[in-house]
């Protein structure tokens, strides 16, 4: 972390202000290093709305404020079931250190439960070496701490003292928690922005991205496919006889039945592909560095899953079907624009065949 502004000489270590030793103008520095700190330390966090680089600046903040011998900030992975290391300071963290499991580890303890622990030199001896145990030891204390918001843990701030520097001091504990105190509003910012984002993507029925996120990321997608020479793949798919469950059920019924039809799509799916519903009863997948014959396979499979699938449990169970066209670039199309047309093209000759199918868009077909 930057120290600009900070004052000539000021002593910002733990201790500094405290200590009734001092002479009135070492403890006067002291105060506005302690000031500058701060300063500095708004200015970095009111510059991003990215909530990852928040928590960042926070860890790298209480490393030079606290004073501690490693700083090591944990951050969730992308479907929460893992944790990382995002931040290391005061040493260098393994470049080959794997993803811990959120159901290991100390910072995975404070991950799913929202409270602190601390662990003294015999705690941490008596214990087997824990999977987030990265900072080089031997070591004289740990604390890890979760970072809230609304209760819920965002990310684990694990703090550790050497034998060498000792176990840590009341005033380490006090800067911690004035500089978490500080730091909030700014983390409950970027959350809030980060929400806002979300909204303007996310289709509000079925929490899948919705038609305007679909179209960025084709754009993205097919641009690299370009540069990379990669091919992507489209599935454009349409339930087969909706209408006769909002008609006969109600638009309600006709809501869940949406939202169960997601969770199915999803389910069999793999990681990178990207689901959105594009509109109505329509849905649209987007198969990154995905051929021709395995867009294909992944399109049949999805129409297996459907049909197979029981809705609406609640009004005694009903079956539905669902018709999918599938396109892929370039072979099929030059644009984002032109391959949505060709997969939304085969999605209806799967129509007029009968529904409950997958079929490939024909080079000649009208698009």
């Amino acid at each position: 972390m930057s120290r600009r502004g900070g004052v000539k000489g000021a002593d910002l270590r733990p201790g500094a202000l405290a200590s009734g030793d001092a002479a009135p103008e070492e403890r006067l520095k002291a105060a506005m290093a302690e000031l500058a700190f701060f300063m500095e330390l708004g200015r970095e966090l009111t510059a991003t709305l990215d909530d990852r680089k928040v928590l960042e600046i926070i860890a790298r903040g209480a490393h030079t404020y606290v004073g501690p011998s490693h700083t090591t900030l944990f951050l969730h992975g992308l479907d929460r079931s893992t944790y990382e290391v995002t931040v290391a300071c005061g040493y260098q963290a393994p470049r080959d250190k794997r993803p811990v499991s959120i159901l290991e580890g100390i910072a995975g303890e404070v991950l799913r439960t929202g409270r602190s622990v601390r662990l003294t030199a015999e705690d941490l001896a008596a214990e087997p070496l824990p999977p987030d145990r990265v900072m080089p030891g031997p070591l004289a204390e740990l604390m890890c701490l979760p970072i809230l918001h609304r209760r819920r843990a965002l990310a684990a701030l694990t703090l550790t003292q050497t034998v060498d520097a000792g176990p840590f001091r009341p005033d380490h504990e006090e800067r911690l928690t004035r500089l978490l105190e500080q730091s909030r509003m700014a983390v409950d910012r970027a959350l809030l922005y980060r929400r806002t984002a979300d909204l303007a993507i996310t289709d509000d029925l079925t929490q899948l991205f919705n038609h305007r996120y679909i179209h960025q990321s084709l754009d993205l997608h097919v641009g690299r496919g370009a540069r990379e020479d990669a091919p992507i793949s489209l599935i454009f798919m349409d339930l087969d006889s909706f209408k006769e469950i909002n008609d006969t059920h109600g638009h309600l019924a006709g809501s869940h039945a949406l939202t169960e039809v997601a969770h199915v799509l999803t389910d069999n799916l793999r990681g990178e592909d990207i689901i959105a519903r594009y509109g109505g009863d329509e849905f649209v997948v987007i198969l990154p560095d995905t051929n021709l014959e395995v867009a294909t396979h992944i399109a049949g499979r999805l129409a297996e899953s459907v049909a197979a699938a029981t809705f609406l449990p609640q009004l005694g169970g009903l079956k539905l079907t669902a018709s999918f066209g599938v396109a892929t670039y370039p072979g099929h199309a030059g644009t984002p624009r032109k391959l949505v047309q060709c997969a939304d093209q085969a999605m209806y000759r799967a129509k007029a065949m009968g529904g409950n199918q997958a079929v490939v868009y024909e080079p000649g077909e009208a698009a």
